[in-house]
């Protein structure tokens, strides 16, 4: 488990650490945060991350990485660590780069045509999940659209705090493109990483 206290502290122990991690994930991960880096800080913003990348031991081609390949699934926490460190962004900057990933995503978009309803995404956020990652399962714990809520539960998957606000940025997004609303906020409000069994994340809409 990476402890709380080291969440935006990465060097190469840690890197070492995550790249044993069981698993993998989609390298359109690592793609989606090349993109937002080139969005905001253009090509020598990328060019500095890269350098970073491979000062860590870790290095990474963004412009090679394929989308729909798989690889470790250390490698995304990494990529937002280093993104963190090179750009000296917050929590809230991850989670404007991850809601930006469900945003542009390829798989979002197919699962759009199921997602009619927040009822519907009980059936189809597992499938969802596997599309991206090898390990771990998103469902619906608990959900009103009366009441403009939705509880979203990620099992079995402890990657690092980091991955944390990243999801609650792209599962805001997610929701606010199913329904359709102007204000979507989303919060984890359990965390393995707080010694919870699970991840869950509340998400409201206005």
């Amino acid at each position: 488990m990476v402890k709380m206290e080291q969440e935006s502290v990465i060097d190469k122990k840690l890197v070492k650490k995550l790249m044993a991690m069981k698993g993998e994930a989609r390298g359109m991960h690592l793609r989606n945060d090349a993109d937002f880096v080139l969005k905001t800080k253009n090509q020598e913003g990328l060019r500095r991350l890269e350098a970073e990348l491979r000062e860590l031991g870790c290095p990474i081609n963004y412009q090679k990485i394929d989308g729909l390949g798989f690889y470790p699934i250390g490698l995304r926490a990494i990529s937002l660590l280093a993104i963190k460190k090179v750009f000296g962004w917050d929590d809230q900057k991850i989670k404007e780069l991850c809601g930006f990933a469900a945003n542009i995503s390829l798989i979002a978009r197919l699962y759009m045509r199921f997602f009619h309803s927040v009822a519907k995404i009980s059936e189809q956020a597992p499938k969802m999940w596997r599309e991206y990652f090898s390990e771990g399962e998103l469902v619906v714990r608990d959900y009103s659209e009366k009441e403009k809520y939705v509880f979203l539960e990620v099992r079995n998957f402890e990657l690092h705090p980091v991955f944390c606000r990243c999801l609650e940025g792209y599962l805001k997004n997610l929701i606010k493109m199913i329904v359709v609303a102007r204000e979507v906020e989303s919060k984890e409000v359990k965390c393995t990483f707080k010694g919870q069994s699970s991840h869950q994340f509340k998400i409201t809409w206005k």
